[in-house]
């Protein structure tokens, strides 16, 4: 007593997302994964103030590929905090080894909402400051999208809350792409 539908195009679709998945999954594994930085610059002096952690795939038939070649692929999957904590922990690495070479400047890292909202995510962040005891935490500014920080406000404040209480910065990226208002935006801290 029911109806099937099979779309052969849908089914394509599918089988594409998990072959790109398990090929995320592998390249990972393989460490093809790099961060990029890009300066962030004083418009007035001119002097970098900071960088901003960017990923790249180097695939290895593909060349260099940016994000949105791929990050689509892994919202939502289990995937994402995997990701999250390779970018997290190579950023917060890379500030740490700039800081051994006298070079001090903010490291922004992008941060998904599902990594951000993991119970544990305050304490992980925690963990990864204690390898890298010379590294202030206000060197590290935690980038989340607009629309990322209003889809669960009360979780996404308390997670907000504390990171900061360790001493972390935060950044709203892409602000205005969204239709956040600014009522719901003044609730995070």
């Amino acid at each position: 007593n029911r109806i099937q539908w099979f779309d052969p195009a849908h089914e394509r679709e599918a089988q594409e997302h998990r072959m790109m998945l398990e090929q995320l999954e592998e390249a990972l594994r393989l460490q093809q994964f790099v961060l990029f930085y890009q300066p962030k610059v004083n418009l007035r002096s001119g002097a970098v103030v900071g960088m901003e952690a960017l990923i790249r795939w180097q695939h290895p038939q593909r060349g260099l590929l940016a994000p949105a070649a791929f990050l689509s692929f892994i919202e939502g999957s289990e995937l994402e905090n995997r990701f999250g904590q390779f970018v997290l922990q190579t950023g917060i690495a890379q500030a740490a080894d700039w800081l051994s070479q006298g070079i001090r400047l903010q490291v922004g890292i992008n941060i998904s909402a599902s990594h951000l909202l993991q119970e544990d995510f305050a304490g992980q962040l925690t963990g990864l400051l204690q390898q890298w005891p010379a590294l202030t935490p206000d060197q590290i500014e935690l980038e989340i999208l607009e629309s990322t920080a209003i889809q669960d406000l009360a979780a996404a404040r308390q997670a907000l809350l504390r990171c900061q209480a360790l001493g972390v910065r935060f950044a709203l990226d892409d602000f205005g792409t969204g239709y956040s208002s600014l009522t719901y935006l003044r609730q995070l801290p």
